[in-house]
């Protein structure tokens, strides 16, 4: 199987390419690991992705439609098991760290 992903130009380009409604990513806004500056956009089909490098971590944040296969919705992509998890709101949104 190949990559299914697919470089996009912009968030809207990347719900279009994925099929989703819509994708915002709050670039300019500054949380507790710095600015969000997103670097690249990316979509597959269901998954719309920015790709957010910041001084000491890589910031990825996804939107995409929940599949029969995602029990749960995760969409992370990242099964590992953290000895630190965290929830930060961001505006009006929990995110989880």
């Amino acid at each position: 199987m190949g990559n299914p992903w697919m470089t996009a130009s912009s968030a809207d380009a990347a719900a279009r390419g994925a099929g989703i409604d819509s994708f915002k990513v709050p670039d300019g806004k500054k949380i507790s690991l710095g600015e969000i500056k997103t670097r690249e956009y990316r979509c597959m089909n269901g998954i719309a992705e920015a790709y957010i490098p910041m001084q000491d971590v890589i910031l990825t944040i996804r939107k995409g439609r929940v599949s029969e296969a995602q029990e749960e919705g995760d969409i992370s992509g990242d099964y590992n098991e953290y000895k630190h998890k965290r929830t930060q709101k961001v505006d009006k949104t929990d995110i989880t760290c």
